[in-house]
């Protein structure tokens, strides 16, 4: 039985995506941090780590590849799930003319930008989490509204004036759950990795991603990531279908870590089932 944390607080996606996960959970865990989260895994604080990865509209959470990359923890397990945004407000609002200011996280207002500029006239705020606005508009006079899951309007007595606010209705978001150990092979699995390259040379990322083309591993995802270091030096995640365990990507991972600076396993897991809403 786990103690799974997720980035709070009640009502956030974050939460949806952490009760799809596969594993048995004793308790859900809001925390308001993504940082204060994965460190409440290295400390034992918690069994699991429910954390956004990537959108499919804006691509990566860069805050999660940092912290991945600073910890040593494991990819157990991922969740994707259908983002859609809803506008709510007080029981008493039943124009949007009413609505003097609206409040969201910056990625949720971006995501609904031609909702807002065709039928609010609002000041708009942003706010660390969509669950985050939804509870200061509970707090707030009948003239606010929040962006976010029409699912935490039960538990901050709102009303749902629109649903499906968002401009593109193929919106969604990989989550990731992070633990201390791995996970074992299933049969349908996803592997993840950090690597540097030696040096800056020309054709030095193909020679990575030759090693798992010639023996036919299908990468799913390559994203860069500054090294901070020189401008120029990059690190890179990927992912690719299979499991650690398997003999061709042992073979890959060896022959890989035998050409870049460096090499980190993130783990392998089982892939994600696409989540309807």
């Amino acid at each position: 039985m786990s103690r799974v944390g997720y980035l709070g607080p009640k009502g956030t996606f974050t939460e949806m995506a952490a009760e799809e996960y596969r594993g048995t959970v004793a308790e859900y865990i809001p925390y308001c941090d993504i940082k204060v989260l994965v460190k409440a895994v290295v400390d034992e604080k918690i069994d699991r780590a429910v954390v956004p990865i990537e959108n499919s509209l804006q691509g990566a959470v860069t805050l999660t590849l940092d912290l991945l990359l600073k910890y040593d923890l494991k990819i157990v397990d991922e969740v994707i799930i259908p983002i859609t945004h809803s506008l709510l407000a007080a029981d008493v609002v039943t124009d949007l003319d009413d609505l003097d200011h609206v409040v969201s996280h910056p990625q949720a207002l971006a995501q609904c930008r031609a909702f807002i500029d065709e039928h609010l006239n609002c000041n708009v705020h942003t706010a660390d989490s969509t669950a985050d606005a939804i509870k200061r508009v509970a707090k707030a006079g009948p003239n606010w509204a929040a962006i976010g899951n029409y699912h935490a309007a039960d538990y901050y007595d709102l009303s749902v004036l629109r649903n499906d606010i968002q401009d593109n209705e193929e919106n969604w978001t990989r989550f990731v759950v992070l633990a201390k150990e791995d996970s074992p092979q299933t049969g349908d699995d996803k592997t993840s990795i950090i690597c540097s390259p030696r040096d800056d040379h020309p054709g030095a990322l193909y020679e990575i991603l030759k090693e798992f083309a010639q023996r036919e591993i299908n990468l799913t995802r390559i994203e860069s990531r500054p090294a901070r270091k020189m401008i120029g030096d990059y690190i890179f995640f990927i992912d690719f279908e299979g499991h650690r365990s398997e003999e061709n990507i042992q073979l890959a991972l060896s022959n890989v870590e035998e050409i870049v600076a460096w090499i980190k396993l993130l783990g392998s897991y089982p892939q994600a089932e696409i989540q309807a809403d």
